[in-house]
């Protein structure tokens, strides 16, 4: 007891330090955290309404970037376009841009074309073909002599010099031929219309198309408007293209087509006339816009970027009107807010701060500015778009709330567990200390143990050595007898000496095995030869399974080592049934040795203890249970040491089997 005092002594003092130390830095963390939660809400709120305001600042500067390449970019293909403007220059095209519209300066609506000239006598038309087609109507009309008319419009079509002309005989013949009821005939004549002759009109400003399509829709049955529906979805086709003028009746021409439910079914078609819609719309929108321009008579202070004259939206829309003005025409370009929006947006990240926002754009609020919702910024965008603006907000604005609640929470909590750290770690010292009290009485018992255990051999070494030198004899059998005595008492003894250093060993990390190719077999049969005398001694039935075949890389003497302990396990535990077996075999590309024994058993809560040093199975009445408690911890560490294991299966009172299993195999 007297050597334990120190260390408990000293683990005291450790105690009192410890605490002491977490007690101060307690106290310092908890008027450090007390004295910042009183202010802690108002930093935090001032926190976020800086960086709502940076976020707008950041997407207003990127927005107009934005909208300053845009229109940088429009004004070079612009320029480009206009130069093959009398040529059909290609559309031009930009992800931004949802359309276009080009006025020349006298008024006259390019693109979209829009027709608008009445009572006006298309140029081009000469005498001859003015006669054959004069002769064509009074014949079809007058006469209904509809053979005589084919033959004159023919004639007119063949000295037609001006599209319009053709166009204008094509017209007829197809409405003469659908009065034949020469429906393919007339079809290919509105084929021609269509695709041919768009931009061609009569005198009235109505394209020759719109006839043909009109009188596909109204004079030919249900089944044929089947059949010719690629030539209606043509003719919406070229009319959102450009490639056939626009006119007042294009919205009555439109209607007579979505009356008629098998063409709207087709996904194309309606999709069609939904952008014709679309075509006209903008028509009527901005078509007086850029005559105004052309006038000087727009009613409100322009608004210029890179030349551009920025026409904004209206109450009700977001599009932004973008007119350039070329030496010779106007363009307008229609800009989607939508599309800025989305492109002001890319490239900019608002998962950096503190907390999590939204983004908003939307019309400016008429609500009061008290009204504005907890930490809720709002600014305006750009001067082109005078009724958007920018909302910033937390997305979730309890967060706020609960983000200084939680401050506040971890404060408190924080002091909670230094306390409580501070009891468990009181707890694990005393614990440490009670293992190292625990500890030191097994080292106490393990030294009694050995001395015992050390004794009883010697002893018996001792007095047959005395019996021997003092010739109490009474033959040379008797002193062969005394001898091995001595022999076997000595292996004993070694067997103790060398488990005591091989843990002595281990416990320095100073154990080496040096492994080779062995056959186990042969080990064990050298096993077998030394413990024979103990095994006859005690009156024990061996039984003896062994595979010669097998070899493993092991070192020898710590294998021998093992099987010896095992061995004198099962002696010392097996008080009545004297069995013992020990086997060695492939199992799939494992070596197996078991060493089982018919003795009193280990129970199954103490089966994982066994392999601890200084660990003894209670004893059973009539067991010799002596040791050291450190055989099967050796056993244990040197198998492991050789790349194997050592397991243990076992019942109360009907014996045990250890199993030593390696791994490593020779072929």
């Amino acid at each position: 007891m007297k050597r334990l005092l120190p260390i408990v002594d000293r683990d005291s003092s450790l105690i009192v330090v410890y605490l002491a130390t977490v007690l101060i830095a307690g106290g310092i963390l908890a008027y450090l955290s007390i004295n910042s939660i009183s202010n802690f809400r108002e930093l935090t709120e001032k926190r976020v309404s800086e960086e709502e305001k940076e976020i707008h600042s950041a997407y207003v500067s990127h927005f107009r970037y934005v909208l300053d390449g845009l229109t940088g970019e429009l004004r070079g293909q612009a320029q480009e376009h206009m130069e093959d403007l009398e040529e059909s220059a290609e559309p031009i095209t930009h992800p931004l841009v949802s359309d276009y519209l080009i006025i020349s300066k006298n008024g006259a609506l390019i693109r979209p074309h829009f027709s608008i000239q009445e009572g006006v006598t298309p140029p081009g038309s000469k005498t001859g073909f003015s006669n054959w087609y004069e002769l064509g109507e009074q014949q079809e009309f007058q006469n209904e002599d509809f053979v005589a008319a084919e033959t004159a419009y023919s004639r007119a079509l063949e000295r037609a010099d001006a599209a319009c002309d053709s166009a204008k005989a094509i017209n007829a013949l197809s409405r003469l031929y659908n009065k034949l009821k020469q429906a393919e005939r007339a079809r290919g004549h509105y084929q021609s219309l269509i695709g041919e002759f768009g931009l061609c009109t009569n005198r009235f400003g109505i394209p020759y198309a719109y006839f043909g399509v009109d009188r596909l829709l109204r004079v030919e049955s249900a089944s044929p408007i089947s059949e010719s529906k690629s030539l209606v979805a043509e003719f919406l086709q070229n009319l959102v293209g450009n490639q056939i003028a626009f006119t007042s009746t294009t919205t009555g021409l439109l209607d007579t087509i979505s009356e008629h439910q098998v063409l709207t079914s087709d996904p194309k078609i309606a999709g069609l006339i939904l952008a014709a819609r679309g075509k006209l719309f903008q028509i009527e929108r901005y078509r007086p816009v850029l005559k105004e321009l052309l006038e000087g008579k727009l009613g409100w202070e322009a608004n210029k970027v890179n030349d551009f004259v920025m026409v904004p939206p209206s109450a009700a829309g977001n599009d932004l009107f973008a007119v350039y003005e070329s030496s010779e025409v106007l363009y307008g370009f229609v800009i989607p807010f939508e599309l800025l929006d989305q492109q002001a947006r890319t490239g900019l990240k608002w998962d950096g701060y503190n907390f999590g926002y939204e983004v908003i754009t939307r019309k400016r609020s008429l609500n009061p500015q008290g009204m504005k919702a907890f930490l809720e910024f709002e600014g305006t965008i750009n001067p082109c778009f005078p009724n958007e603006v920018l909302l910033v907000r937390p997305k979730n604005p309890d967060e706020i709330h609960d983000f200084v609640f939680m401050r506040k929470l971890i404060t408190y909590l924080g002091l909670t567990l230094l306390v409580a750290a501070m009891i468990i770690g009181l707890y694990m010292l005393v614990q440490d200390v009670n293992r190292k009290k625990k500890m030191a009485r097994l080292r106490t018992d393990f030294v009694a143990n050995v001395t015992h255990e050390l004794k009883t051999p010697l002893t018996s070494i001792n007095m047959f050595a005395d019996s021997i030198l003092l010739n109490r004899y009474r033959s040379d059998e008797g002193l062969k007898k005394y001898a091995r005595i001595i022999l076997k008492e000595s292996e004993k003894l070694k067997r103790m000496v060398n488990n005591i250093l091989e843990f002595a060993r281990q416990e320095n990390n100073k154990v080496f095995y040096e492994l080779r190719e062995e056959n186990i077999a042969e080990i064990i049969h050298q096993v077998m030869e030394e413990m024979d005398y103990w095994l006859y001694a005690h009156n024990f039935e061996v039984q003896v399974e062994l595979d010669e075949s097998l070899y493993a890389m092991v070192d020898a003497e710590g294998l021998k080592q093992v099987l010896s302990n095992l061995i004198t396990n099962a002696i010392k535990y097996s008080p009545e049934d004297k069995r013992i077996a020990i086997r060695s075999y492939m199992r799939v590309k494992e070596i197996c040795i078991d060493v089982e024994d018919h003795g009193i058993g280990i129970p199954q809560e103490q089966q994982d203890s066994i392999f601890k040093k200084f660990y003894r199975v209670s004893e059973e009445p009539g067991a010799e249970a002596s040791g050291t408690g450190l055989g099967l911890t050796v056993s244990k560490e040197i198998i492991e040491a050789m790349n194997g294991t050592l397991t243990v299966r076992s019942s109360p009172g009907k014996g045990s089997i250890f199993t030593i299993t390696l791994y490593t195999i020779a072929s």
